[in-house]
């Protein structure tokens, strides 16, 4: 069964008072593992090089945001600006 499928059926049993805690469980887990499966699979398609070429990236367009939140803190708190 899908996501929905699963939830439509538990919330039946839950409904008609013929929900087992046991089939909750699993439900539950089957559902988180694949959820986490997803990661994992999605986690094995990047390389080392490319998970730091994101990370360097990344730093480089929030970079001006961050200096300038330090500023204002800096600003606010009296402390010099020593850009």
């Amino acid at each position: 069964l899908g996501a929905t499928e699963a939830h439509t059926s538990l919330m039946a049993d839950y409904e008609g008072g013929s929900l087992r805690y046991g089939d909750l469980k699993g439900a539950v887990s089957e559902t988180v593992l694949s959820f986490v499966h997803r990661f994992q699979e999605r986690k094995a398609d990047f390389t080392e090089d490319r998970v730091r070429e994101i990370l360097v990236e990344g730093a480089a367009k929030i970079r001006p945001y961050a200096q300038k939140k330090i500023k204002d803190v800096r600003e606010r708190i009296g402390l010099p600006d020593l850009s």
